[in-house]
């Protein structure tokens, strides 16, 4: 009698959470293939010191008693980027001091966004939109890109974005301000995004209560002067030269003429966001103009910034998928007809979802994806007795001497106070791989090396590593 009552609660709880859920399963199913993956790619030497191994010695050297000390440039991390967030990690490295940590942290980070997804997608629409807009999210090729980059602080970005956007809808006004203030936390340029979508919030009256008001009208002062202060102050205090992708924006012709620029690559970058979601983010133009700002810093930068395999779509990706979900509701609204009923939306953003996933992928895990057909930095994650031959040579490099070596072997020698991806003098150590020194989307050039002053100490598979004569 028990245990049949005991199976009635358990079928209850399942019939009224299975959307969710199905939502956690897609989530742990994601988390442990991503996972694999990331830990893959970095085992076969296809991460780099830009930007995994520059975390990672960030971290490292903070334990060691240097404050996020980064040998490249001499100097903190905020000498480059203001990212207090950073904090929260190092507990976690100082437990697990490995790459794979970061690696592993930012799936989980980039992967447990699609829970307050579910939730904005079951409140704006039903369960089934929530559970809709999680699946696509978790198949989103510019989350796969995002994802398979190295490490980046943005990866806490979507979860925190999404969490606020919650709050932002179900009125839960302590909540949001906690949460965008700590957002403001991952990096400077987030300010940005917060500034916008907080002057959403006072423009529609989301929060209509006077003291609310002034509390979000402060909260644009603030977002304002933690940019100014970061810019002008924090940055440069850690760094003399200041802010050092000041370069990545040059504006001399003006923006018109920088917005032309790659203007083909721009445009396949803005298709390859919006079409997984057939276009309806565009539906939304009251929403989807938070994102614009953003969009801009991605659009007038270099060009590795508007590309669905790096860091920056984080920016705009809650914002897009928020958008398609009030997009459909609007396009209900105006078209009141049959054809335009939510399960065609759904229906339709999950086809494109998974074409999108199958053939545009940047993450191995489709074996139809075009994108390596048509990318340069096209590879293949295995560990071979190349890459063993490559550990090899690690081991014999002592973990207190410096080291100048490729971009994509330094990620793996981070953990010392001397790492770097070009000559520097009297570097104790130089260690070259051959037959990926000269693949320029993953080493930039690193310069003559005087060997004259360097005993080859290990020579096989094109594999060399030098030690400095005494």
């Amino acid at each position: 009698m028990i245990s049949n009552l005991e199976t009635l609660k358990f079928k209850g709880y399942f019939k009224r959470n299975f959307h969710f859920i199905l939502v956690i399963l897609a989530i742990i199913c994601y988390i442990l293939t991503f996972s694999h993956i990331t830990i893959l790619r970095h085992g076969a030497y296809y991460s780099a010191y830009m930007d995994l191994g520059w975390f990672e010695q960030a971290l490292w050297t903070t334990i060691q008693g240097h404050f996020l000390h980064v040998s490249y440039i001499n100097a903190s991390h905020f000498g480059t980027h203001n990212s207090p967030i950073l904090f929260i990690l190092i507990p976690l490295y100082q437990i697990l001091p490995h790459s794979e940590t970061l690696l592993v942290t930012q799936t989980i980070l980039l992967a447990i966004a699609a829970i307050p997804l579910f939730f904005i997608g079951k409140f704006l629409l039903d369960e089934w939109g929530g559970l809709i807009f999680s699946f696509c999210y978790l198949l989103y090729p510019g989350l796969h890109g995002l994802n398979l980059f190295d490490f980046h602080e943005l990866a806490f970005l979507p979860l925190l974005i999404f969490l606020i956007l919650f709050c932002l809808f179900t009125r839960r006004f302590h909540l949001f301000v906690i949460l965008s203030l700590f957002a403001m936390l991952v990096k400077e340029d987030v300010s940005i995004l917060l500034f916008t979508l907080t002057l959403y919030a006072i423009y529609f009256k989301i929060f209509n209560k006077k003291n609310e008001t002034r509390i979000l009208y402060g909260l644009l002062l603030i977002y304002v002067a933690w940019l100014i202060l970061s810019l002008f102050f924090i940055i440069p205090y850690f760094n003399s030269i200041g802010y050092l992708h000041s370069s990545r924006y040059e504006l001399n012709d003006g923006i018109l003429c920088f917005l032309m620029h790659n203007f083909h690559l721009k445009i396949v970058y803005l298709v390859l966001l919006f079409l997984p979601l057939i276009f309806t983010p565009l539906a939304a133009p009251e929403f989807l103009i938070i994102s614009f700002p953003s969009f801009a810093e991605i659009l007038l930068q270099w060009p590795v910034a508007y590309r669905i395999t790096t860091q920056y779509s984080a920016l705009v990706i809650p914002i897009i998928f928020v958008a398609s979900m009030m997009g459909i509701k609007n396009i209900q609204n105006k078209f009141p007809h049959k054809i335009f009923t939510k399960k065609f939306f759904y229906s339709s953003i999950l086809i494109f979802s998974l074409l999108s996933c199958l053939l545009g992928t940047p993450a191995p895990i489709s074996p139809l994806t075009l994108y390596h057909k048509f990318s340069p930095n096209s590879c293949k994650y295995v560990i071979d007795d190349h890459i063993q031959n490559i550990n090899q040579a690690i081991k014999m490099i002592p973990p207190d001497c410096s080291v100048s070596t490729q971009n994509n072997l330094a990620g793996h020698l981070s953990q010392r106070m001397n790492i770097f991806i070009d000559y520097r003098e009297n570097a104790q150590y130089i260690l070259i791989d051959n037959k990926t020194k000269d693949l320029e989307w993953l080493n930039p050039p690193m310069g003559e090396f005087p060997l004259e002053k360097y005993d080859l100490i290990f020579n096989v598979d094109e594999i060399q590593l030098y030690k400095f004569k005494k």
